[in-house]
């Protein structure tokens, strides 16, 4: 994504301040929600949230493609790293779930860790070769992989068990209390420290 970032400043007339937002509403979404995606992963089954965080992120890929301004391609961006918080947990919840602890899962693991490599290294020589033709095609390129993940993940994954008991998504323990977002004389756990006069020393 970096190297197309030149491109779409240029294209878009994004100013330096709001071009940096592409790369970083898509590491906020992934951070924030990474916690909530594995914690909704275990309440509405593993295999019903990663294709639905498949669905979502092919479809808000084709939304930052066709963007016609920062501020869509911007949100675009944030609702990717959310789908991406909901299906890296999902991912690595099914492996671990549908390969017997050993040397099968140890594999499994080694795959999955290698695919992720592969995709990086793999994104950032695609992309810049991409670049050269149309920066939206840098955000086109996952929707094809998406699209075979969703096929073969809805074909080879088994069925999600039934649930057998009723939980729910506690946010504020999963993505932080937004209080403690301001200034630490705001949030409830710090205020008495911040205002407790200083311990005594022994005479």
């Amino acid at each position: 994504m970096g190297v197309a970032l030149p491109a779409i400043q240029d294209d878009l007339g994004m100013s330096p301040a709001s071009l940096q937002w592409v790369m970083s509403a898509y590491a906020l979404g992934y951070g924030g929600f990474l916690l909530l995606g594995g914690r909704a992963a275990d309440l509405l089954g593993r295999r019903r949230t990663f294709l639905a965080a498949v669905v979502v992120f092919a479809v808000v890929s084709v939304a930052g493609a066709i963007a016609p301004s920062g501020g869509p391609l911007i949100v675009a961006r944030l609702v990717k790293g959310v789908a991406a918080g909901f299906l890296a947990p999902a991912a690595l919840s099914l492996i671990t779930t549908n390969w017997p602890e050993g040397p099968e899962r140890g594999r499994a693991l080694g795959w999955y860790a290698t695919a992720g490599a592969c995709g990086f290294v793999g994104g950032l020589v695609l992309g810049g070769v991409l670049t050269e033709v149309s920066w939206r095609l840098v955000f086109a390129l996952p929707v094809p992989i998406a699209v075979a993940a969703l096929i073969a993940g809805s074909r080879l994954l088994p069925p999600d068990p039934p649930r057998t008991e009723r939980g729910r998504v506690d946010v504020v323990d999963t993505s932080g209390d937004g209080r403690c977002l301001r200034p630490p004389r705001s949030c409830p756990s710090w205020s008495s420290t911040a205002s407790a006069p200083p311990p005594r020393s022994p005479p």
